[in-house]
């Protein structure tokens, strides 16, 4: 098969001699061409030649139809055990509500709440690490030259205090996967080929035309960034800063549909976070 994003041109070969394929590109990397050659296993011999051919977009279900084999085009990268159950429930809503932007956005409500619990572990256990880390920063200049003797302060005091020091990082790993493959699905489903959403937006694989869901998403990334705790210097935290204005440079020329997803997950980020500090009481500094 050779194609484009969301188009393929494929042949399914059914033929009993294995034939040779091979696809280079032409006219200066602008096109590709692809030759199927069926060996003669003896000279003189006749050989049928049976296939299946497919032209059309990328629709799993259609490439199914065609051939199980043939939905192997449509690829998810790494994720695509997790990216074809989410295509399938980003159908299944696009057919409750008929519109395929609020379809994205109920996606990423149903996987900002399924991924809830661990992203309240991860904001408890950053508190935690805010508490102790005048105490951590005393030690630290209390044993500089004895690294065992820090390391055994330290695990003490995580121990005393309940303090796990990779509980803010394990639940944001837990949940890549499931990001990359929302990623990968919303970047790459024909479906959201020129759909519209509403207002300015009526093709959501393509870019915002006037940038305002990327400068939005920026806004609220640098809004939930100032929201959530952490144990960073104060140099490192400077630098951090600068992360919600390189992905909205990065999200300008990207599909909107991808940039609705990221925007509603950081808005959900951010009353997510406003709730957990609301709840939150004030945590004195331990000093011992």
């Amino acid at each position: 098969a050779v194609g484009t994003h969301y188009f393929t041109q494929a042949l399914i070969d059914r033929s009993d001699v294995l034939p040779d394929a091979k696809a280079e590109t032409v006219r200066d990397g602008k096109a590709v061409v692809a030759v199927v050659n069926h060996p003669a296993l003896t000279k003189g011999t006749s050989l049928e030649v049976k296939f299946s051919s497919f032209l059309g977009p990328k629709d799993l279900n259609l490439l199914k139809s065609v051939d199980d084999n043939l939905a192997s085009v449509v690829n998810f990268g790494f994720f695509s055990v997790l990216g074809r159950p989410i295509l399938r429930m980003l159908k299944w809503f696009h057919e409750l509500v008929g519109n395929w932007g609020v379809a994205i956005i109920l996606l990423t409500l149903l996987v900002r709440f399924l991924v809830l619990p661990f992203n309240v572990m991860s904001f408890r256990s950053m508190k935690a690490m805010q508490v102790v880390q005048p105490r951590i920063a005393a030690l630290k200049e209390k044993y500089k030259n004895d690294s065992a003797k820090l390391n055994q302060e330290m695990l003490l005091l995580f121990k005393t205090h309940k303090v796990n020091p990779l509980g803010g990082c394990l639940p944001v790993l837990l949940q890549i996967p499931i990001f990359f493959a929302l990623y990968q699905v919303l970047g790459q489903s024909v479906e959201l080929y020129q759909a519209p959403f509403m207002l300015w937006i009526q093709d959501l694989s393509h870019k915002d035309p006037y940038f305002v869901l990327p400068v939005l998403m920026g806004i609220t990334m640098f809004i939930q960034q100032k929201l959530t705790p952490t144990t960073m210097d104060p140099a490192q935290a400077k630098i951090l800063m600068f992360m919600p204005l390189i992905f909205t440079f990065f999200m300008l020329a990207l599909p909107s549909g991808l940039t609705l997803y990221i925007f509603i997950s950081t808005l959900f980020g951010i009353v997510q976070q406003l709730y957990l500090m609301k709840g939150q009481p004030h945590n004195p500094v331990v000093t011992a």
